[in-house]
């Protein structure tokens, strides 16, 4: 879990919510999806619930994609049942355990999972999820076909909102998956569908952690010393083109004297990761990052570019670089991020740098020009520049901790 004041930073508002006679509180960020209230998609799949099903009925409540946690809560505190929650990204399960705490939920699981998870246990389920709007067509069957197989293997039921532009998409989906429609709702925006498959549909057929439904192509990318090859996936930036920022850390790359331990957070689709191995020799290079798509694909682009990985840890918040169990003593600091507006983020990004970076270690910073020109403000008496580029609203700075 991230420091309790830096997450407390993230809050965009709390909302008030009702459902099912039960009243909800939850603490929205501006950090995921849905800032500033519970979503039409979401409140149109809890209604259509609420009306053709027998919620007691179920022992627990999967929510894949559980964003902030709205979705899974209302269905588990109004019902009184247990709850897992499934993200990949650690700051959603941050706040969605914030949430599930704020609400009084007693049993309550956050699972850490690209994929939905194999169904292992007892007790009849209803899988449930807020489909992502641009996840891509590969990604989508995928995931609609994992949670038809859990929900047919826990003996329940499944429930689905997605975007109305898909509906089509998903009833060709569930058509060919043989699934019975229970009910199905639509809006202007959004097509909710309650649905069961009687038999399971067979195991994917994808590698267990990097999913090949994700996998959109293999690109050919102009490094800061040579260019490489890097397989991209749907859901993260830099899939067909190299972007302003990354050309601009690359720039300075070539002319920064990198070696000893380095440590990016922030990996993407690696791009920064294979541009630091060009400069840093034989230097030892570890990873961290708040989405396991991101470690993933990030491994995986440094295993075919003969990179070796000290190690990768999924946090959630740059705030818990430092409590994530890392050694200290990093001669650089790689931080690629933006921070959350009205977040502690200067503050979280010093206090890390201060103990991870060994007592001649540097830190790199890449994000919007007014974040670091704001962060060089703030803690101008902690650090000095060694060096800076800037592009096109974006920076990359090179930067000594005053010691």
């Amino acid at each position: 879990m991230p420091d309790a004041r830096y997450l407390d930073s993230l809050v965009s508002r709390r909302v008030q919510y009702r459902y099912r006679r039960t009243a909800f509180a939850f603490d929205l960020s501006q950090s995921l999806f849905s800032s500033a209230a519970v979503d039409s998609g979401t409140h149109l799949l809890l209604a259509t619930i609420a009306e053709e099903l027998d919620m007691p009925a179920y022992d627990r409540f999967i929510d894949i994609g559980s964003g902030t946690g709205t979705l899974g809560i209302a269905l588990a505190g109004s019902s009184h049942r247990a709850l897992v929650s499934v993200d990949r990204d650690a700051l959603a399960l941050a706040f969605t355990t914030r949430n599930a705490e704020l609400n009084g939920l007693t049993e309550f699981v956050a699972h850490q999972a690209i994929t939905v998870p194999e169904y292992q246990g007892e007790g009849k389920e209803l899988v449930v999820s807020n489909l992502p709007a641009k996840a891509g067509e590969p990604v989508l069957h995928s995931l609609i076909a994992g949670i038809a197989r859990r929900a047919s293997l826990a003996g329940g039921d499944a429930a689905i909102v997605i975007v109305r532009p898909l509906a089509e998409f998903l009833a060709g989906e569930l058509g060919s998956l043989g699934a019975t429609i229970i009910a199905e709702r639509r809006t202007a925006n959004h097509a909710s569908v309650l649905f069961r498959c009687p038999i399971p549909p067979e195991e994917p057929d994808a590698e267990l952690h990097l999913p090949d439904a994700f996998i959109r192509q293999t690109v050919r990318f102009e490094g800061p010393m040579k260019a490489y090859e890097a397989r991209t996936v749907y859901n993260l930036p830099d899939f067909d083109r190299m972007s302003f920022r990354t050309a601009l850390a690359f720039d300075l790359l070539r002319g920064a004297r990198l070696s000893g331990s380095i440590l990016l957070y922030g990996c993407g689709q690696g791009h920064l990761l294979l541009g630091l191995a060009q400069r840093a020799g034989k230097s030892s290079l570890s990873i961290a990052d708040r989405d396991l798509l991101a470690l993933e694909i990030t491994r995986t682009n440094a295993a075919a570019n003969g990179i070796a990985l000290e190690g990768g840890v999924s946090v959630p918040t740059i705030a818990s670089l430092s409590d994530a169990g890392l050694p200290g003593d990093f001669d650089w600091l790689v931080i690629d991020d933006d921070p959350t507006p009205g977040s502690l983020w200067n503050a979280e990004v010093a206090a890390t740098a201060d103990a991870l970076l060994s007592d001649s270690g540097k830190l790199l910073l890449v994000s919007r020009s007014t974040s670091i020109s704001r962060f060089e403000r703030e803690m101008r008496s902690s650090f000095s520049q060694i060096s800076d580029r800037r592009m096109h609203g974006f920076r990359a700075s090179a930067l000594r901790p005053r010691r």
